[in-house]
């Protein structure tokens, strides 16, 4: 079966932080680990996305940046996300910008919109795939890299872009963390839903914390905004939008879509759908303008859209009992005897 071609979606998941983040940052489930303690308590936020699955929308920022050596060697990185999510419009799309091991910067963009899969690293291509999330494919949420908190000492409350927010101070207690490791933070957290608005984070070591030869300073830079009131998110730059709004028969299944084009199988034979299309088309403006037979189990039918300036190539292929359709939607003024199938 000649299906679109399924590009599958970089998993922004598996990026690991140039300078690394310390193995004490993924216990975020408040379980002990093996070797430590029994009595150790509950922790006082051990999932970072605590509540976060009951908003609607909302644009989220991290910079998480390093200052000191490694190996010998003074050494910087900063590392950026930000991410616009919309529940209602099945959206969310990440931006980041990740510090790899030797020093330079990659671009990373990856996000759906409704069943629609984007990705794009740097200057590349975007690259679209239909359905990833079917396959067991979940978004990735830059909120995770923030640090569970063990304890907090509770502070004065606070307004945090028009979310009523209570406020603690993080210390060396607070994230359990080595008593050589140096800690000072903060930590806003909605009153309603307990999810992080804002997040500020110091982690200073010098005795490996940060892994071997590493030692110096990172910083958490975490805010949460425009709460259940974002109305995007745009397609990335760059980044088209998959065929919808073309007719497909009402038995249509294993439907595949990409930026103009589509595809489909339908137990219906290959004359019900011609004559389906002659239909639908025309009365939505399209005139046929020809037909090819490709073979005894295939053909495609050639339609005009002279208001639109849109040419559409339906082909139909006989694989077994189903019936498979394409369609290729494109620009009039882009036509050339070539590119028919």
């Amino acid at each position: 079966m000649k299906h679109i071609l399924i590009i599958i979606m970089f998993l922004i998941s598996s990026i690991l932080l140039g300078c690394g983040l310390p193995a004490a940052q993924n216990n975020q489930n408040g379980t002990e680990q093996s070797g430590e303690s029994a009595d150790i308590p509950a922790y006082f936020l051990p999932a970072p996305t605590v509540g976060m699955d009951s908003l609607n929308s909302y644009a989220l920022d991290l910079t998480i940046s390093f200052s000191g050596m490694r190996d010998g060697v003074s050494y910087e990185s900063t590392d950026t996300y930000h991410q616009d999510l919309n529940q209602e419009k099945n959206a969310q799309f990440t931006y980041s910008t990740i510090t790899q091991s030797e020093g330079s910067l990659e671009q990373i963009v990856a996000g759906n919109l409704g069943e629609a899969y984007y990705s794009k690293s740097g200057d590349g291509q975007c690259k679209v795939s239909w359905g990833v999330r079917a396959e067991g494919y979940e978004p990735f949420n830059p909120t995770n890299l923030l640090p569970p908190v063990l304890a907090v000492l509770e502070s004065d409350p606070q307004v945090i872009n028009g979310i009523q927010t209570n406020h603690y101070i993080l210390d060396e207690k607070s994230l359990g963390y080595p008593s050589t490791t140096k800690v000072e933070g903060q930590i806003w957290l909605s009153v309603n839903g307990g999810y992080i608005m804002k997040y500020l984070l110091i982690l200073q070591d010098e005795s490996g914390f940060f892994g071997d030869g590493v030692k110096g300073e990172q910083e958490f830079d975490y805010e949460l905004s425009q709460v259940n009131a974002f109305q995007g998110p745009d397609l990335p730059e760059g980044c088209l939008a998959v065929l919808t709004d073309f007719p497909i028969t009402e038995d249509a299944y294993d439907i595949q879509r990409l930026p103009d084009a589509l595809g489909y199988s339908s137990p219906s034979d290959m004359t019900q759908i011609r004559s389906f299309y002659e239909q639908q088309l025309t009365n939505l403006g399209w005139v046929l303008s020809s037909s090819a037979e490709l073979s005894s189990d295939a053909f495609t039918l050639v339609f005009l859209n002279p208001e639109e300036s849109k040419t559409a190539f339906i082909t139909l292929q006989l694989e077994g009992e189903p019936t498979w359709v394409t369609v290729k939607v494109e620009a009039a003024e882009d036509l050339s005897a070539s590119i028919l199938p």
